[in-house]
């Protein structure tokens, strides 16, 4: 048996596993109209990758900055949106607002920001480029470090109004 024949053969089968892997995994980018993470509406045209190294990529860029605050990512969410819908970082935002996200840039890199929602962090990297406008989205496991200090504050606010109702309630009985 010729030793060089082997090789190929094992040449020939890793290439046709690469090959079915590629097209099982690009039919992992589909269309979608919603983020299941945030709950944002997205543009028509929008595509949600959910290809494992996509997804695995998304998670690693996201642990440079999570690892910093003190937290981890759980899941993640990849979207694709079309260059041409003119989404931009200001109605991202816009948005993000009007579902109620406390939202917080990054001081180091602006294509990043920590997003609040009662006790829901999210950590979100947006990106436009040429062809198509990247929107990653990342759920945590625990406030990050930049909300640690105003989870106290806002959860003082709360009792001090419950309080307030309370004795005002009380008072009107």
């Amino acid at each position: 048996m010729n030793p060089g024949s082997n090789y190929k053969s094992l040449i020939i089968v890793f290439f046709t596993m690469l090959a079915s892997a590629i097209g099982v995994a690009q039919k992992k980018v589909g269309p979608v109209s919603q983020s299941a993470i945030s709950g944002m509406r997205l543009p028509g045209g929008s595509k949600q990758d959910s290809r494992f190294l996509s997804e695995i990529a998304a998670k690693t860029l996201f642990e440079l900055e999570t690892k910093k605050a003190g937290t981890t990512v759980s899941k993640v969410e990849v979207l694709l949106l079309p260059a041409e819908s003119g989404f931009s970082s200001d109605s991202l935002v816009n948005h993000l607002s009007n579902l109620g996200y406390t939202i917080q840039p990054l001081e180091t890199d602006n294509k990043y920001a920590w997003l609040q929602k009662e006790n829901r962090f999210l950590i979100l990297y947006f990106e436009k480029k040429k062809t198509e406008i990247d929107v990653y989205f990342g759920e945590l496991d625990a406030a990050p470090a930049a909300f640690a200090q105003t989870i106290p504050q806002q959860q003082q606010q709360t009792t001090t109004v419950q309080q307030q109702t309370t004795t005002q309630q009380q008072t009107t009985t």
